[in-house]
């Protein structure tokens, strides 16, 4: 069943591939330091996609949801803002994202199976701070921010690869907990199409 769902995969990003130059998915979790913390686990899906030119630099699209754990600090921090008016009452506050950003990516020119890489991206993040305050639900708002990842790529094949990235977001909740939310991600990668 596994093999029959990943094939169904396979086929229909091939022709989409074959348009752009690098199309994928991507799945990775953060680390538990900045404004993240460690008492859940937990989860960053989505997708990938840069066109490249001939110098093996492009730009792209990310799609990607995220579910962040709020350290300690930074509830502290927000609850600080209130000027102690109120309290978070859940020790365990957590915090949802849909991040839609454009980036700017550069492939080291190496030639070889392993390839390294550099992306700069910057756009939006819709972000739910599932929280209620005085019985009132916090909407979800969308926030300016940034990102940065460091990966590396390895050839499966001339159509596929598989690669390990480290990303670091940066959303700019200013306006709603006083503060930016900073967050380290470490995850992996399936990329169609060639740069």
């Amino acid at each position: 069943m596994r093999l029959g769902i990943l094939a169904l995969i396979l086929s229909l990003c091939s022709p989409i591939a074959a348009s752009a130059s690098e199309i994928g998915a991507q799945l990775a979790f953060p680390i538990a330091a900045g404004d993240v913390g460690d008492h859940e686990r937990g989860i960053q899906a989505g997708f990938t996609g840069t066109w490249f030119d001939e110098t093996r630099s492009g730009i792209g699209l990310d799609v990607a949801y995220h579910y962040w754990p709020v350290s300690a600090g930074f509830k502290a921090g927000f609850e600080s803002q209130l000027y102690g008016l109120l309290e978070i009452g859940d020790p365990n506050w957590n915090i949802s994202a849909l991040q839609t950003t454009a980036h700017i990516k550069a492939v080291a020119p190496f030639r070889g199976a392993a390839r390294p890489w550099l992306q700069i991206g910057a756009g939006g993040y819709r972000v739910d701070p599932m929280l209620e305050l005085m019985g009132q639900r916090l909407d979800a708002k969308w926030e300016a921010g940034a990102n940065v990842a460091l990966g590396f790529d390895y050839d499966a094949n001339p159509r596929l690869r598989l690669g390990l990235d480290v990303s670091y977001h940066s959303v700019w909740m200013e306006h709603d907990v006083g503060a930016y939310f900073n967050a380290f991600e470490m995850g992996m990668h399936l990329l169609f199409g060639r740069p």
